[in-house]
């Protein structure tokens, strides 16, 4: 839909940022780059778009495993809108996944705690950068809290993984356990599920 959109709409920006997230969406990476840089030079003076635009390419580039790619697109993201809670939370998250930069992911993602508390998916987020700075017992106590108001496959199998750090390997296996009842296809889970480690 968003193709036969940029054949009507060719000169709109944010067509080719949905266009692009489709792309990313279908794992279609390469592409969907091609596409936001085709968009970044028509978003003009809407700092919204631009935001929005940067913080898809780090996603992407985070996909691709282009680290360097993707800290560029959400650095110059953040100089547009360094209260974004949206921006805090995706790059934070990233930064954990790669197990890098933690100390900077920690000190977003409790920015953006303060500023929207009692949001699961932020508490989420937290207990995972926790998690890879090895505070195991901080990380736990923040995804019960999200656990408390949200249920996903990925927060139960974090907290498997939590529990798992802290020496509980039974718990941890009921909660992965429960993780692939909730409908993940992680491989990863499954390994640890398989292995108990």
């Amino acid at each position: 839909v968003s193709e036969e959109a940029i054949d009507i709409f060719p000169n709109q920006a944010r067509v080719y940022l949905m266009n692009g997230l489709a792309l990313n969406q279908l794992g279609e990476y390469d592409d969907a780059i091609d596409i936001f840089q085709e968009a970044s030079f028509m978003f003009g003076a809407d700092q919204q778009l631009k935001l929005d635009l940067l913080m898809q390419m780090g996603m992407t580039y985070e996909n691709m495993q282009q680290a360097e790619n993707a800290d560029k697109s959400f650095n110059q993201a953040l100089e547009i809108a360094p209260n974004s809670v949206a921006l805090l939370n995706t790059y934070s998250y990233a930064l954990a996944e790669r197990g890098e930069q933690l100390a900077k992911a920690e000190a977003m993602i409790q920015k953006a705690t303060k500023a929207k508390p009692n949001q699961a998916y932020l508490e989420h987020t937290y207990a995972w950068v926790l998690h890879q700075q090895q505070k195991f017992k901080a990380a736990k106590k923040w995804i019960e809290s999200a656990l408390e108001k949200q249920e996903t496959a990925l927060f139960v199998e974090h907290y498997g993984d939590i529990l798992f750090a802290l020496g509980d390997k039974t718990a941890a296996l009921e909660q992965w356990k429960k993780a692939q009842s909730l409908g993940t296809s992680s491989k990863a889970l499954e390994q640890k599920i398989r292995e108990q480690s």
